[in-house]
């Protein structure tokens, strides 16, 4: 018992630490963010390309600046693809987004406006004040939207382009991020065993362990989150195209980029769906483009997803909403990004220091099992006060009986019970063994009792008297 409380103890105190390292580490972070992000987005890169690298190296036996080089030119080639094939499609889409936005703009406000007016004659009279359908205009709900947005949003809005705010900073980071790519790729082993050799020795067999599955799970989330969102994109940009609506590709580009934040991205996926569908073909197209968009998402959830990143992160759905809120708010988009690996990472720390320790263990259903008393307690079956002494009087006994000094107690006395009784059954069998001799002797020494007749032989003549001469 004092053992397991010494133990959960222990894990508080971990947990907590981890939770002061990582608020440190993240307002480190913040106070020099564009080496942060260049260092994010390194370390990004050195998980999607490892594989290649790896495979070069150990199959193929080439050396590993070399395999580096081979496969920088393969991930520079599938860019350079995308470039040149879906960029010049997505940029005349977005021209004609914008040229024709303020159409758009008219037309949603227009519809918006119907609307108010349908569902204010539907509402009682005491409602109808608070639905005003001039209120629906565009202009007017641009500017309703800016004054009435969350300070959320406002505060994190500098966060957003965090990275990008100059052309300094890309061109520095264009000129970094292939540079600390690649020494991370030549040095990894270097900066493992540097790690680990700061370890004392009684933990460096765990922290190897510790390592090797952090990369693991890190590995398997970036590389099939980045699957995902090219697959996500590919199925949305063919099914709306199928349905006949405007600008498919730009928002399959848009749903499987902004795909790679969870769940955030899934329901920011449906607006710009919507709205082109409600304004180019109608209500019905509208919902038709929200059920195939549910369609892909759930394919994406419950076989896309499965397959590709399996069960590596195993994070419930509120964990992972509240890892994104506290990750906006330390880092902006670039703390969204990272909040889930970064949980992840939380998750296998937390379960490999309760598989190390003794005192865990499994969860199983006698651990959760319910306890028989009804609570709250049944008022018909009101126990009388001398009941309730009784009771109370009967736990206390119950108490100091399981006491450890009583026990212990209780054995010393019965132990001393046992040997008194043994020595009361000793001195009793010396004294019988004594008395048994003492009687013998006695018995001896008394003379034998005087009888008047004579003493017989075994001849009866010689018992006569002999006659004289």
């Amino acid at each position: 018992m004092e053992s397991t409380v010494k133990n959960k103890f222990h894990l508080v105190l971990y947990l907590l630490g981890l939770i002061g390292l990582a608020a440190l580490f993240c307002y480190f972070l913040g106070q020099i963010h564009m080496i942060a992000n260049t260092l994010i987005v390194s370390i990004l890169i050195t998980y999607l390309i490892a594989p290649g690298v790896h495979y070069l190296t150990d199959k193929w036996k080439f050396p590993k600046p070399l395999s580096i080089i081979v496969v920088y030119i393969a991930f520079l080639g599938a860019i350079a693809f995308f470039i040149a094939y879906l960029w010049p499609i997505a940029e005349f889409e977005f021209q004609r987004l914008t040229g024709n936005l303020g159409n758009m703009g008219d037309s949603l406000s227009g519809i918006l406006a119907k609307w108010a007016t349908t569902v204010q004659g539907v509402l009682p009279t005491s409602l109808q004040g608070y639905i005003d359908p001039q209120k629906f205009n565009s202009h007017e709900l641009i500017k309703y939207l800016q004054a009435k947005s969350p300070a959320f949003m406002r505060s994190t809005a500098p966060g957003l382009l965090s990275g990008v705010r100059s052309a300094a900073t890309i061109l520095t980071g264009a000129i970094l991020v292939p540079l600390l790519v690649f020494y991370i790729l030549m040095d990894a082993r270097i900066y493992k065993e540097s790690f680990i050799g700061c370890l004392p020795k009684a933990w460096r067999a765990n922290g190897v362990d510790l390592l090797r599955r952090v990369d693991y799970v890190l590995g398997k989330f970036i590389r099939g989150q980045l699957i995902v969102c090219v697959t996500i994109g590919f199925f949305v940009a063919v099914a709306l195209w199928l349905l006949g609506i405007d600008y498919a590709i730009l928002i399959g580009i848009f749903s499987g980029a902004i795909d790679i934040i969870p769940y955030v991205g899934v329901a920011l996926s449906y607006i710009p769906a919507f709205i082109v569908a409600l304004i180019n073909k109608g209500p019905l197209f509208a919902i038709g483009a929200v059920v195939v968009l549910q369609v892909v998402h759930w394919l994406e959830g419950h076989i896309i997803v499965p397959a590709v990143v399996g069960h590596s992160v195993k994070l419930p759905p509120l964990t992972v909403m509240v890892a994104l809120i506290a990750g906006a708010e330390l880092g902006g988009i670039m703390g969204m990004l990272v909040a889930v690996p970064v949980t992840a990472i939380g998750r296998v720390i937390i379960e490999f220091y309760i598989e190390k320790n003794p005192a865990f263990g499994p969860l199983t259903e006698e651990d959760m099992r319910e306890p028989s008393t009804p609570y709250p307690a049944d008022p018909n079956n009101i126990v009388p006060p001398s009941e309730s002494v009784k009771q109370i009087m009967g736990e206390v006994r119950g108490r100091v009986r399981s006491n450890k000094f009583v026990r212990n107690l209780n054995e010393m006395r019965k132990k001393t019970g046992q040997l008194k009784q043994e020595t009361s059954s000793a001195v009793q069998e010396d004294a019988q063994a004594t008395s048994e001799p003492a009687a013998q002797e006695g018995a001896a020494c008394v003379a034998p009792t005087h009888t008047d007749e004579p003493e017989q032989d075994g001849n009866s003549e010689g018992n006569k008297p002999e006659p004289k001469a």
